[in-house]
């Protein structure tokens, strides 16, 4: 081998190893991106599938009461419970984004008394955190309640409603919607990141009355 072709064998050489080198650093970063959403998506679908579960369930704690207790966008109080018919004991539950830690937290209270009776204990007897890395929406803020419009016909819920909540329209909530935003848990922006939104109907609504939505019955 001469000293010229030696020569054109190292610069082929040189080429394949940094053409070789670059397939790597893209591919790190190809899998890196991967993961990401492969996170952002996970965590996201387990937390909207928690929250839509718990306010499928609502209950009225009593007759003449509302499901919900409280609610504004970035927190809703509401009552529920998951069990046989006979001797219910609904709890309190309180699901609420922090701005301070970015995450959505869980709160639950349990009732000290014996059913009818309610008494809710003043701290939470419970909280659990069900998404961390999470923001808002640009458009929309986590929670945002609908009424059913006057009338008979209207299936529709679809008046917002003021927020916060107050006594006189927190008993005309008839859907629910849920959005926010899961980061990856190695990013501190949306980039990669997963936009969930999702839409809770109060069960306890009967939108088919001849007259029109007829509200739940224990109020």
């Amino acid at each position: 081998m001469t000293t010229i072709e030696l020569m054109v064998a190292i610069v082929i050489g040189i080429i394949v190893i940094l053409a070789s080198d670059a397939l790597l650093d893209t591919s790190a970063v190809l899998t890196g991106n991967v993961q990401d959403r492969v996170d952002s998506a996970q965590r996201a679908r387990l937390a909207m599938d928690q929250i839509s579960r718990e306010l499928r369930s609502e209950v009225c704690p009593s007759p003449g009461s509302a499901s919900v207790a409280a609610g504004d966008g970035s927190s809703i109080t509401f009552y529920t419970y998951v069990g046989p018919g006979t001797a219910p004991t609904p709890e309190k539950h309180t699901i609420a984004y922090s701005s301070a830690s970015n995450s959505i937290v869980e709160s639950d209270y349990v009732n000290q008394a014996t059913w009818p009776s309610m008494s809710w204990p003043t701290q939470a007897t419970r909280t659990r955190t069900l998404l961390q890395n999470v923001v808002p929406e640009a458009s929309a803020p986590l929670f945002t309640y609908y009424a059913f419009p006057s009338g008979a016909g209207t299936v529709a819920p679809n008046v917002q409603l003021a927020t916060p909540l107050t006594a006189t329209t927190a008993p005309l909530i008839a859907r629910i919607s849920i959005a926010f935003v899961a980061r990856a848990n190695s990013r501190q922006d949306t980039a990669r990141s997963t936009d969930l939104q999702d839409d809770v109907y109060v069960p306890t609504w009967n939108p088919n009355s001849p007259s029109g939505p007829v509200p739940p019955p224990c109020l």
